[in-house]
């Protein structure tokens, strides 16, 4: 049986910044140590969201990187590729799609 994911977008933003101040420790922090990117790299962030990861790595990716996300939520989708944009980060692309093959 496939649970349905929640994709409202609000609601991802409000449990990103609760997250944030109760967190012992930064998350983005945590994952660039253990991936360690670099120049160039090619990440696919799955369950991407608003792409706080994303944006993380872009300074380490550059443009010569690509950063993709996939969520299921189209207002998600379309904050990533806004923010992008008016940042004038080329190597950022979010698409919508489902999270499992189930759907």
């Amino acid at each position: 049986m496939t649970k349905n994911f929640d994709s409202d977008t609000d609601a991802l933003i409000q449990r990103e910044q609760v997250n944030t101040r109760g967190a012992l420790y930064d998350l983005e922090d945590w994952i660039i140590d253990q991936v360690r990117p670099y120049e160039g790299m090619k990440i696919l962030d799955v369950g991407c969201g608003t792409g706080k990861q994303i944006f993380a790595f872009a300074i380490y990716v550059y443009s010569a990187g690509e950063n993709w996300g996939l969520d299921i939520s189209d207002k998600a989708v379309e904050a990533v590729n806004e923010r992008a944009r008016q940042e004038g980060m080329k190597q950022i692309r979010a698409i919508q799609g489902p999270l499992d093959k189930g759907t």
